[in-house]
């Protein structure tokens, strides 16, 4: 009997120790991700990683001398903020402003802007918000203006919403900043709450308090799309989001030369990204003007890790290829930085060898700060072509190579520019956007019969001798 209790204790010690250690191994195994609340330990094992991550391959970092002491300044006050324990959100939420500190257009700080959010889109004009609904009219067409939201004025948004953004983000990044209701009261210090409180008003005497339910936040993946539409019999329009599409879909570029025959090609560029130059060499056939010198150049942070060939799949070919114009390479040699690489080219987009063909076709290209890497070159480029607008509002300036990596702790997933780019000239692009000829409100539905009828309006009032306005008409 005594042998048979020892035996049931032993087995009762054996699973107890069994179970503990189970819990153990899930506690050390769980998913960073899932974790919702974070040590100081780890807090600080995170932000070390990222301050090293961003000296050793952020591109933008080397534009800024004083970028270094900035980063250490903020990470040392987030350090202190915190002395026990804070929770993911507040964390990536901390680590989105020490990466703006770059004002880096391409960085993102992995998909942390989830909760709900305002029950309006904001449209800017002038110096003003609108606050529209779902379908882009005001919330109240009396009072279309918003001037408070939970009592606090705008402008303290405003404040609260750029210290996640970089110092020159358009518009319209603000607008879509100042949708995360959630992040920005945490930032202002407001509480949490299932509804918002909007203030709108005419802006002279009336306004008015509505209180309304937060929207929640819907997290859609983007599929590649590119499809076409006739907008009139002489109106051929294109909307993509995925230039890649262009270089392995035949019939898509076949598609495209038949379209180069209409009157008027318009092509929405607003979300549209990828590494392919195939869309923007097939426009330069007819736009473009022949040349033996580069179109661009660009080059990359300096790290043992990376090879010379980092920037080939961004288009970029060895500057020893080209004969360069004297006062280029002098130029080029002038700007040299320890930090930064040695300049690569990108190639012209008509060589000496090709045949412009000849087009009277009017182009429109209708971008935003989404038209990013070979969108921005695109982009870029048609600037300078005759018979092509630009339309829609500037882009942001995002030329650069990726670089990615994941925080130990927090498990989230940060990326950074790890190049810049220049014009032909030498000029530094990155973080410079093309303006746009015309200014279109950013939306996502665009009425086409009435932004033709502005085209036209806009196109007769520009109209003058081509003696006295020899430029882009």
């Amino acid at each position: 009997m005594p042998n048979s209790s020892f035996k049931v204790i032993l087995y009762l010690f054996w699973m107890a120790l069994l179970v503990s250690a189970l819990q153990l191994a899930r506690f050390l195994l769980q998913d960073p991700s899932e974790l919702t609340t974070l040590t100081h330990a780890q807090l600080v094992r995170d932000l070390q990683q990222l301050e090293q991550e961003l000296l050793n391959y952020s591109a933008f970092a080397t534009l800024n001398p004083e970028f270094k002491q900035q980063l250490a300044t903020q990470r040392a006050i987030v350090e202190q903020r915190y002395p026990k324990q804070l929770s993911r959100f507040q964390l990536s939420a901390e680590i989105a402003q020490m990466v703006a500190l770059l004002n880096d257009p391409g960085s993102s700080v992995g998909n942390w802007r989830t909760a709900a959010r305002l029950p309006a889109t904001l449209q800017p004009m002038d110096q003003h918000w609108l606050a529209l609904d779902s379908n882009q009219q005001p919330l109240d067409a009396e009072l279309p203006f918003i001037t408070h939201i939970d009592g606090v004025p705008l402008s303290r948004w405003e404040s609260a919403a750029r210290v996640f953004l970089p110092h020159n983000a358009s518009p319209q990044q603000l607008a879509q900043l100042l949708s995360h209701t959630y992040l920005l009261r945490q930032q202002i210090g407001l509480p949490d709450a299932a509804n918002v409180r909007l203030t709108l008003s005419d802006l002279q005497h009336h306004q008015r308090s509505i209180l309304k339910p937060l929207t929640p936040a819907r997290v859609a993946q983007q599929l590649p799309m590119s499809r076409w539409r006739l907008l009139s019999p002489e109106v051929q329009l294109l909307q993509t989001n995925d230039l890649d599409l262009f270089e392995n879909n035949r019939q898509l570029r076949l598609d495209l030369q038949k379209a180069q025959q209409a009157a008027t090609l318009v092509i929405d560029l607003r979300h549209a990204s990828g590494l392919s130059s195939a869309l923007m060499l097939q426009l330069a056939k007819s736009h473009a003007t022949p040349s033996s010198q580069p179109s661009g150049f660009g080059r990359y942070k300096r790290h043992p890790k990376l090879r010379n060939d980092v920037l080939s799949a961004y288009g970029y070919q060895a500057l020893s290829q080209y004969a360069l114009f004297p006062a280029l390479k002098v130029s080029l040699l002038h700007a040299a930085q320890p930090e930064l690489s040695d300049f690569f080219a990108r190639p012209p987009l008509l060589s000496p060898k090709q045949t412009p063909e000849v087009s009277q076709q009017q182009l429109l290209l209708l971008i935003g700060p989404d038209c990013r890497l070979e969108c921005e070159w695109l982009a870029h480029a048609a600037a300078d072509w005759p018979n092509t607008l630009l339309l829609g509002t500037n882009t942001s300036g995002d030329y650069g190579r990726r670089y990615s990596f994941r925080l130990p702790a927090s498990n989230l997933n940060v990326t950074i520019s790890a190049s810049l780019a220049y014009d032909r000239y030498g000029h530094l692009l990155s973080g410079k956007g093309t303006q746009v000829d015309i200014d279109v409100a950013d939306t996502q539905r665009v009425d086409w019969p009435m932004l033709l009828q502005a085209l036209r309006q806009y196109q007769q009032q520009s109209a003058v001798p081509e003696t006295q306005n020899p430029g882009k008409p």
